[in-house]
């Protein structure tokens, strides 16, 4: 019997919390841009007895996401897919917040769909500040859930200069990577895999520490408005996705 594979694409804390709850007797590969990023979450996980691999992966590169979907197809049966890599407006410019955040999301989504097992199932990271973006046009809408991932960056919605300040561009690639899930799910379904997106707010971790301490457009200052997340915070995510986004039904 083939072995049950999860791909955590981020490497980061919530990717970890997520495979420490959903990991156990699957083979847990992380897969980060900086592969020593992931080093001592994976560390952490294989001491709960959870079988780790890691891999390198520039989600802003499709040989890249190619070359990492092959690899995990070669582990074993992909099962679950866990999708949070992004960037933060806290750390990152106009310009690659749609390189990472969209066309990187879009990427993924393309190159992982034909690998998933039957029965399989990913979840993607989007945002509360999805609900933020500026309205977008029937067209727009379409266009950013149809096009080529390696075509979303030409979209004139997409054009960095359409926005005023780095949260704009952040809501905007979170409610295009709704809109994006949301038309994948047909094309999963033919190679029998679920795929959902779920948008938390701000999480307990280091990215989300960052932006609520870190420079604050007006709609980030709005949700900070909201309860700041606990000191304490003994995981960045207090349970998994429900079962509904894993099991079918």
């Amino acid at each position: 019997m083939r072995r049950e594979v999860l791909v955590v694409g981020g490497g980061g804390e919530l990717g970890t919390a997520m495979a420490s709850r959903i990991g156990s007797g699957s083979t847990v590969l992380m897969a980060s841009r900086d592969e020593r990023h992931p080093a001592p979450l994976a560390t952490a996980l294989r001491e709960a007895d959870i079988e780790v691999r890691t891999h390198p992966v520039d989600v802003t590169s499709a040989a890249s996401v190619a070359e990492l979907a092959a690899h995990a197809a070669e582990l074993g049966d992909v099962r679950r897919v866990v999708h949070t890599a992004g960037v933060s407006p806290a750390h990152a410019s106009v310009q690659s917040i749609p390189q990472t955040n969209l066309a990187g999301t879009a990427t993924v989504l393309e190159h992982f769909g034909p690998v998933m097992a039957a029965g399989g199932a990913a979840v993607v990271m989007a945002s509360t500040g999805g609900s933020f973006a500026a309205p977008l046009s029937p067209a727009e809408e379409h266009a950013l859930a149809w096009t080529p991932a390696a075509e979303l960056l030409d979209l004139a919605c997409a054009a960095p200069a359409r926005f005023d300040h780095r949260g704009e561009a952040y809501s905007f690639t979170k409610r295009a990577t709704q809109l994006r899930v949301r038309a994948a799910s047909i094309d999963w379904a033919r190679h029998g895999a679920r795929i959902n997106s779920i948008s938390p707010g701000v999480v307990a971790n280091t990215m989300g520490t960052a932006e609520l301490d870190g420079i604050w457009d007006r709609s980030s200052k709005e949700c900070s408005r909201g309860p700041r997340p606990s000191g304490r915070r003994p995981c960045p995510l207090s349970r998994p996705p429900p079962a509904s986004c894993w099991d079918r039904t």
